[in-house]
């Protein structure tokens, strides 16, 4: 499996994890759209309303797309899954990796979860 097809699936896990909190059950359901920068993917919501209107929301998370060493992120493997410090930024940990299968645990519908 390769990066792209590893953030597709991360796209849809996304997706069913969002879906399955039940709690924005009277609105239509977000998609996730991926753009891809040369380091960086990032992974935005795009939220649907009932009069037909949709809009850029937050960002999700941003998924590494290469290894690479930055000041200060540190170390960052392909496939790290990183929570969004900002719409543009991630932050400094990984939380899991596309390619391990355990990366669900770091998502919420709400976003990547916190360090603890």
């Amino acid at each position: 499996m390769n990066i792209q097809q590893a953030i597709q699936k991360l796209v849809e896990t996304i997706a069913q994890v969002v879906k399955s909190d039940g709690i924005r059950t009277s609105l239509p359901d977000d998609t996730y759209e991926v753009s891809y920068g040369p380091k960086w993917a990032k992974i935005v919501c795009r939220e649907h309303y009932r009069d037909g209107r949709s809009e850029l929301g937050p960002t999700y998370c941003f998924v590494c797309l290469e290894d690479h060493f930055t000041a200060t992120l540190g170390y960052c493997a392909a496939g790290d899954i990183h929570k969004a410090a900002s719409h543009s930024k991630p932050a400094k940990h990984a939380r899991g990796n596309v390619f391990d299968p355990k990366y669900r645990q770091a998502l919420t519908p709400y976003g990547i979860v916190y360090l603890k």
